[in-house]
């Protein structure tokens, strides 16, 4: 979320329901995990009036790796190399109020909710493993 925090917001925060306060818990291995609902709220306060372009939340999730390579060039000598990983997996965006002109939002509390379900499964493992 891009949120430049003025005198007239008192609050932002964005906060998770799940049983262990603001962790998101995927169980079981990555070929058998079933997935999680990703649910919470993004909350504003405001003390007075203010105009705003846009609220949204952008979710992403990343799979990133790094390990080092080793090859047997000679038998008296190794050859090692960096290797990275890194690829978006996941993204979510939602827009609670959407970028199409200016908005007067009036003093008070604002609570937006958003859910999603982080898909588990072979539909990960494999997106991440085909570019590996």
């Amino acid at each position: 979320m891009s949120f430049r925090r003025g005198a007239a917001c008192s609050l932002f925060d964005i906060r998770l329901e799940s049983p262990v306060p603001d962790v998101i818990v995927l169980t079981g291995t990555p070929e058998e995990s079933p997935g999680t609902l990703l649910k919470g709220k993004v909350l504003l306060s405001f003390q007075e009036g203010v105009s705003i372009n846009r609220i949204s939340l952008r979710f992403y999730g990343r799979a990133k790796v790094s390990w080092i390579r080793s090859t047997d060039i000679t038998h008296m000598s190794l050859h090692s190399k960096s290797q990275k990983f890194d690829q978006e997996i996941f993204e979510r965006e939602w827009n609670f109020l959407p970028f199409d002109s200016k908005h007067r939002v009036g003093a008070g509390n604002y609570e937006y909710n958003f859910e999603t379900v982080l898909p588990g499964g072979e539909e990960n493992v494999s997106k991440a493993s085909a570019n590996m």
